[in-house]
Protein backbone atom coordinates (compact mmCIF):
# COMPACT_ATOMS: atom_id res chain seq x y z
CA UNK A 1 0.00 0.00 0.00
CA UNK A 2 1.62 3.66 -1.18
CA UNK A 3 1.75 6.31 1.59
CA UNK A 4 -0.65 9.03 1.32
CA UNK A 5 0.87 12.17 0.37
CA UNK A 6 0.58 15.18 2.76
CA UNK A 7 -2.86 17.18 2.22
CA UNK A 8 -2.27 20.86 1.74
CA UNK A 9 -4.80 23.80 3.04
CA UNK A 10 -4.54 27.86 3.45
CA UNK A 11 -5.37 29.61 7.19
CA UNK A 12 -5.46 33.25 5.30
CA UNK A 13 -2.21 33.98 3.59
CA UNK A 14 -0.51 31.26 5.21
CA UNK A 15 0.33 27.42 3.53
CA UNK A 16 0.04 24.37 5.62
CA UNK A 17 0.23 20.47 4.68
CA UNK A 18 0.13 17.69 7.12
CA UNK A 19 0.85 14.09 6.77
CA UNK A 20 -1.49 11.72 7.45
CA UNK A 21 -2.48 10.29 10.74
CA UNK A 22 -1.10 6.61 12.02
CA UNK A 23 -3.66 4.70 12.69
CA UNK A 24 -3.48 4.46 16.36
CA UNK A 25 -3.64 8.04 16.74
CA UNK A 26 -5.92 8.60 14.12
CA UNK A 27 -8.32 5.84 15.83
CA UNK A 28 -7.98 8.02 18.85
CA UNK A 29 -8.36 11.34 17.88
CA UNK A 30 -11.52 9.95 15.89
CA UNK A 31 -13.32 8.68 19.12
CA UNK A 32 -12.12 11.95 21.52
CA UNK A 33 -13.71 14.16 18.91
CA UNK A 34 -16.79 12.05 17.91
CA UNK A 35 -19.14 13.76 20.30
CA UNK A 36 -17.74 17.35 18.61
CA UNK A 37 -18.45 16.28 15.05
CA UNK A 38 -21.93 15.03 15.92
CA UNK A 39 -22.87 17.95 17.60
CA UNK A 40 -21.09 19.85 14.57
CA UNK A 41 -24.21 19.15 12.63
CA UNK A 42 -26.21 20.94 14.63
CA UNK A 43 -24.38 24.18 14.12
CA UNK A 44 -24.49 23.75 10.26
CA UNK A 45 -28.32 23.59 10.49
CA UNK A 46 -28.45 26.46 12.23
CA UNK A 47 -26.58 28.42 9.65
CA UNK A 48 -28.27 27.18 6.89
CA UNK A 49 -31.53 28.22 8.54
CA UNK A 50 -30.75 31.47 9.75
CA UNK A 51 -28.41 32.32 6.34
CA UNK A 52 -30.20 35.83 5.19
CA UNK A 53 -32.96 35.68 7.14
CA UNK A 54 -33.96 38.13 10.05
CA UNK A 55 -31.97 40.95 11.23
CA UNK A 56 -28.10 40.55 12.35
CA UNK A 57 -28.93 40.20 16.01
CA UNK A 58 -31.43 37.13 15.17
CA UNK A 59 -29.17 35.59 13.17
CA UNK A 60 -26.54 35.94 15.46
CA UNK A 61 -28.46 34.64 18.30
CA UNK A 62 -29.76 31.61 16.23
CA UNK A 63 -26.33 30.75 15.43
CA UNK A 64 -25.43 31.14 19.21
CA UNK A 65 -28.25 28.61 20.57
CA UNK A 66 -27.73 26.29 17.06
CA UNK A 67 -24.28 25.93 18.41
CA UNK A 68 -25.13 25.43 22.00
CA UNK A 69 -24.34 21.23 21.50
CA UNK A 70 -21.37 21.70 19.53
CA UNK A 71 -19.66 24.40 22.21
CA UNK A 72 -20.73 22.05 24.99
CA UNK A 73 -19.26 19.50 23.31
CA UNK A 74 -16.23 21.16 23.65
CA UNK A 75 -16.40 22.31 26.43
CA UNK A 76 -16.85 18.50 27.92
CA UNK A 77 -13.96 17.13 26.26
CA UNK A 78 -11.64 16.33 28.97
CA UNK A 79 -8.10 18.76 28.94
CA UNK A 80 -6.46 15.24 28.66
CA UNK A 81 -8.08 14.69 25.78
CA UNK A 82 -7.85 18.04 23.83
CA UNK A 83 -4.20 18.12 24.61
CA UNK A 84 -4.27 14.48 23.02
CA UNK A 85 -5.86 15.70 19.99
CA UNK A 86 -3.77 19.07 19.79
CA UNK A 87 -0.74 17.50 19.74
CA UNK A 88 -1.43 14.70 17.01
CA UNK A 89 -2.65 17.12 14.59
CA UNK A 90 -0.28 20.09 14.91
CA UNK A 91 2.64 17.10 15.44
CA UNK A 92 1.64 16.05 11.78
CA UNK A 93 1.94 19.58 10.43
CA UNK A 94 4.08 21.91 9.07
CA UNK A 95 3.78 25.76 7.63
CA UNK A 96 5.45 26.80 4.70
CA UNK A 97 7.98 29.55 5.68
CA UNK A 98 9.37 31.20 2.36
CA UNK A 99 10.55 28.05 0.39
CA UNK A 100 10.77 26.07 3.64
CA UNK A 101 8.32 23.52 5.54
CA UNK A 102 8.52 24.15 9.14
CA UNK A 103 6.85 21.85 12.25
CA UNK A 104 3.96 23.92 13.60
CA UNK A 105 4.84 22.00 17.06
CA UNK A 106 7.28 22.16 19.37
CA UNK A 107 7.32 18.60 21.32
CA UNK A 108 9.97 19.73 23.87
CA UNK A 109 7.59 22.57 25.39
CA UNK A 110 4.34 21.13 24.22
CA UNK A 111 2.90 23.97 22.17
CA UNK A 112 2.81 25.42 18.79
CA UNK A 113 6.30 26.09 17.32
CA UNK A 114 5.51 29.26 15.70
CA UNK A 115 4.37 32.40 17.79
CA UNK A 116 2.29 34.20 15.50
CA UNK A 117 -0.04 30.95 15.15
CA UNK A 118 -3.30 31.59 17.43
CA UNK A 119 -5.95 29.65 18.36
CA UNK A 120 -7.88 29.80 15.49
CA UNK A 121 -5.23 28.30 13.61
CA UNK A 122 -5.04 25.75 15.73
CA UNK A 123 -8.33 24.83 15.40
CA UNK A 124 -8.58 25.34 11.93
CA UNK A 125 -5.34 22.80 11.78
CA UNK A 126 -6.68 20.46 13.55
CA UNK A 127 -10.02 20.04 11.59
CA UNK A 128 -7.71 19.62 8.32
CA UNK A 129 -6.29 16.69 10.33
CA UNK A 130 -9.00 15.78 11.43
CA UNK A 131 -11.40 15.91 8.31
CA UNK A 132 -8.82 14.14 5.95
CA UNK A 133 -8.75 10.97 9.40
CA UNK A 134 -12.52 10.88 9.85
CA UNK A 135 -13.08 10.65 5.86
CA UNK A 136 -10.99 7.64 5.18
CA UNK A 137 -12.38 6.44 8.56
CA UNK A 138 -15.67 5.84 7.67
CA UNK A 139 -14.97 5.79 3.69
CA UNK A 140 -13.04 2.57 4.55
CA UNK A 141 -15.34 1.17 8.32
CA UNK A 142 -18.23 1.43 5.12
CA UNK A 143 -16.61 -0.81 2.82
CA UNK A 144 -15.20 -2.94 5.50
CA UNK A 145 -18.64 -3.22 6.43
CA UNK A 146 -20.36 -3.83 2.93
CA UNK A 147 -17.30 -6.55 2.17
CA UNK A 148 -18.35 -8.71 5.63
CA UNK A 149 -22.18 -8.37 4.38
CA UNK A 150 -22.98 -6.67 7.34
CA UNK A 151 -23.96 -3.22 5.51
CA UNK A 152 -26.86 -4.12 2.86
CA UNK A 153 -28.75 -1.42 1.50
CA UNK A 154 -32.24 -0.69 2.73
CA UNK A 155 -35.45 -0.23 0.75
CA UNK A 156 -37.98 2.42 2.70
CA UNK A 157 -41.30 1.72 1.67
Amino acid sequence: MAPRAPSRFTIGPDTFRHAPLNAADEFHCVRRVAPVVKNAGLLATALAAKDGEGEPGERIAGVIEGGAPLFQAFADMTEEDASYVMERCMSATEMLDGEIWVPTWDPEIKAPAIPSLRMIHVLRICYSVLKDAIAVFFSDAVSSLKELGLLRRTMIP
